[in-house]
């Protein structure tokens, strides 16, 4: 899953880096459009695989 973010960078986040349960949630959360970032900042802030830009 790659997510930008307002400062123009992003990252990949994926099931081996983050978790399978957590990218599951992750998804939930961006098709609503409310909370992914909280989420990310709470349980998965360093855990991307790469960041692309």
């Amino acid at each position: 899953m790659d997510v930008a973010f307002k400062d123009g960078a992003i990252y990949r986040y994926t099931s081996v880096s983050a978790g399978q349960a957590n990218i599951d949630r992750m998804i939930v959360l961006a098709r609503a459009g409310d909370g992914l970032n909280q989420f990310i900042n709470r349980a998965v802030k360093k855990r991307y695989s790469e960041r692309l830009a």
